[in-house]
């Protein structure tokens, strides 16, 4: 059984033999990977398409840069003081500010009307003040937090345009600014072809995006979805049921890549193993029987033994395929900065910045 990419890198190469003006687009940069893998299998000499992460494509459209979270913090504070008269302290803004850059990022995404819902969640609260016997009373914890519900619509304003002006942003300005800009974009790239690979579930801004890109007539979407799911009522294909009815460009054109992996035949084995050692352990021996790993993954149902796993695995096995979801808070050395930090805090509050001492524990015996 060829695998989801396979046979879409098949079914492109029936119709397009150079790729010098083509580009995919893939849901991660992990999935670039494992195309430019298997390309390497199916053409014997030419050059590889551009392949690009749908993060990296929306940020070319929208022609801003992404920026990380801290700094985002950073400048979001900037705005906040220049709205409020007696601002939050840094330590009690960041406390609220992270939650309220999420849904500003939600928002965004799915191209949310901003005024319509923050005008929303303003008469949601004004109705919890409101009563019949008027015996309501309000506290100034109360007062801080209606006036707060009251001012979301301007800090974020503000912070858009903030933004905008300096060409960065995080996830959903750059889907925001993508979705103003898809038509200049693809006026400017008439001479390119893109293909949308292994997609499922959109949210409303890529749909804008992807759909504009296929009317256009230079694109195409390969769906990963299996016919089981699709042409039933399962959840995993009620995206893709929606596109079909909704989307112009697929009234007048069939859907790609609907297989029936589901239903073929498979061999399932269970093993009963105690302790999470030994199923490494026993991982490791299955490992060391196979001939070879190009279609093997290891899943590892608790990242955490990610460690325990490379070190258990047989010498033979020089190169799997394995689940890497691994906690920054894990690794050796997040411990040693940790103590690091600590000795200054120490330092500070004994009063030793002066001379530079750092006071330690120490036993003798």
């Amino acid at each position: 059984m060829q695998s989801f990419i396979s046979e879409t890198l098949d079914t492109i190469l029936q119709h397009t033999k150079s790729f010098e003006n083509v580009v995919f687009v893939l849901p991660s940069q992990r999935a670039g990977v494992f195309v430019k893998e298997t390309f390497k299998h199916k053409i014997s000499s030419g050059f590889l398409p551009e392949i690009v992460n749908i993060g990296d494509f929306v940020e070319g459209i929208a022609e801003m840069k992404k920026i990380d979270a801290v700094q985002l913090l950073f400048h979001f504070y900037t705005i906040y003081k220049e709205q409020e008269e007696n601002p939050d302290t840094f330590d009690v803004f960041s406390s609220w500010a992270f939650t309220l850059l999420q849904d500003f990022n939600e928002i965004d995404q799915h191209l949310i009307n901003t005024k319509d819902i923050f005008v929303y969640l303003r008469d949601i609260h004004r109705l919890r003040k409101w009563s019949v016997k008027g015996e309501f009373k309000e506290t100034e914890l109360m007062k801080d937090h209606f006036s707060f519900m009251e001012k979301l619509n301007n800090y974020y304003d503000a912070f858009y345009q903030f933004l905008v002006e300096n060409n960065i942003g995080y996830q959903g300005v750059l889907y925001r600014e993508a979705t103003k800009k898809v038509a200049d974009y693809i006026t400017k790239n008439q001479q390119k072809n893109y293909f949308f690979i292994g997609f499922n579930a959109l949210n409303a801004a890529e749909e804008l995006l992807f759909e504009t890109f296929l009317l256009n007539g230079n694109a195409a979407a390969y769906w990963d979805i299996d016919r089981t799911f699709y042409e039933s009522k399962h959840q995993a294909g009620s995206f893709l049921r929606k596109y079909t009815t909704r989307w112009k460009y697929y009234q007048q054109q069939p859907i790609q890549t609907i297989k029936e992996y589901f239903s073929e035949k498979k061999h399932i084995e269970v093993i009963g193993a105690s302790k999470n050692i030994t199923q490494l352990k026993y991982a490791g021996e299955i490992l060391e029987k196979l001939p070879n790993y190009q279609n093997t993954a290891l899943v590892l149902a608790d990242e955490t033994l990610l460690p325990v796993t490379l070190n258990s695995l047989p010498k033979s096995v020089d190169a799997i395929n394995i689940t890497m979801g691994y906690p920054l808070r894990d690794v050796p050395t997040t411990s040693l900065i940790a103590a690091i930090f600590q000795l200054f805090i120490n330092q500070e509050k004994l009063e030793k910045k002066k001379t530079t001492f750092f006071t330690i524990k120490t036993s003798f015996g």
